[in-house]
C-alpha cells in the first residue's frame, strides 16, 4: 500500500506519474474501418497519429470516428428532374472511397513532455478544448498520452490552492 502523498508531491505530479505509456499509435495512410476495429478491441478512445520518425502529426478520436462514418453513410439525393424515365427518380449516390487516419485525424497542434505538471495539462486540455494530449519525448517521439480521465483523480484530490501552484 503506498503512504499518503504530501501536499508538496500531489502539486508536484508530472504528466508521467499519470499517462498511458503504452500507447497505441497509428499511421496517417490506416484506413477508418481499420481504426475503428483497433478502438473497439483496445477499448480506447483516441490515440495519436505519427510519422515515420515517431513524432506525432495528429490525434483521432472515437468521436473522428462517429462523423466520418455518419458523413460517409449519409446518402445525398440528386436533384434530378422528373422525366418519363422513373428510374433516376429517388437515385442515391454513396461514396465509395475509404476514408484514412489522415482525412478524419485533427492535427496535432498540442504536446507535452513526460515532466511537465499535471497542471499544465488540464490547462491545455481546457484551453484547447481538447481531451487527450500525446506525451513526448525530448526528441519529439510520441512515448506516451494523457487524457482527461488521466487527470480525474489526481487533480479531484487536490485542493483549490493546489491547481494555482
Amino acid at each position: 500500500m503506498k503512504p499518503e502523498e504530501t501536499e508538496d508531491e500531489k502539486a508536484l505530479m508530472r504528466v508521467a506519474d499519470v499517462m498511458t505509456g503504452q500507447v497505441i499509435c497509428l499511421r496517417p495512410d490506416m484506413s477508418v474501418e481499420s481504426v475503428t476495429q483497433l478502438f473497439l478491441e483496445h477499448r480506447i478512445s483516441g490515440a495519436p497519429v505519427i510519422d515515420d520518425d515517431g513524432r506525432p502529426i495528429g490525434v483521432i478520436s472515437k468521436t473522428d470516428l462517429v462523423r466520418e462514418s455518419f458523413d460517409r453513410d449519409s446518402l445525398t439525393e440528386w436533384d434530378v428532374t422528373p422525366t418519363d424515365d422513373d428510374t433516376r427518380e429517388g437515385f442515391h449516390v454513396q461514396r465509395e472511397t475509404r476514408a484514412t487516419v489522415a482525412e478524419v485525424m485533427t492535427p496535432v497542434v498540442v504536446t507535452l513532455e513526460a515532466s511537465a505538471p499535471i497542471t499544465e495539462a488540464a490547462r491545455l486540455m481546457i484551453e484547447q478544448r481538447i481531451h487527450r494530449i500525446p506525451v513526448v519525448s525530448d526528441t519529439g517521439r510520441v512515448v506516451g498520452i494523457v487524457s482527461a480521465v488521466d487527470l480525474l483523480g489526481p487533480i479531484a484530490n487536490q485542493t483549490p490552492a493546489d491547481r494555482t501552484a
